[in-house]
């Protein structure tokens, strides 16, 4: 898949998500209502079938968009503000366990497709 139509996925999700909101929306609901599993391929396409995260690959593209949307600077910053505000993570789709800010990395460095991050 090409990087123009990565984007042309990513537009339409985010102006789904826009759809109906006229105030300033708030950023952690803005991500959570993001319909990530259109890009479930692009996340994960090297990867086999079978491959197995831990964590929700889509919660976990959430968590990556929220810290840079909201000027997170590191991802050890991501893990601390996740804790704090359980709900925030609750609502991009951790419910029992929030990730460690070593698998937050690894997942943005290792897991995602090039293309992915590229994008991201």
């Amino acid at each position: 898949m090409y990087l123009w139509s990565i984007r042309n996925v990513i537009e339409a999700i985010v102006l789904k998500a826009l759809n109906g909101y006229t105030t300033e929306v708030d950023l952690a609901s803005f991500v959570s209502q993001l319909d990530l599993s259109p890009l479930l391929p692009i996340i994960l396409k090297d990867y086999e079938n079978d491959f197995h995260f831990r964590y929700d690959p889509i919660a976990m593209t959430r968590a990556v968009i929220f810290k840079m949307l909201k000027g997170l600077k590191s991802f050890e910053d991501l893990h601390e503000y996740l804790i704090k505000h359980s709900k925030i993570a609750v609502s991009l789709g951790f419910k029992d366990k929030i990730p460690s800010r070593r698998t937050f990395s690894y997942f943005y460095n290792e897991r995602l497709s090039t293309d992915a991050r590229r994008f991201i």
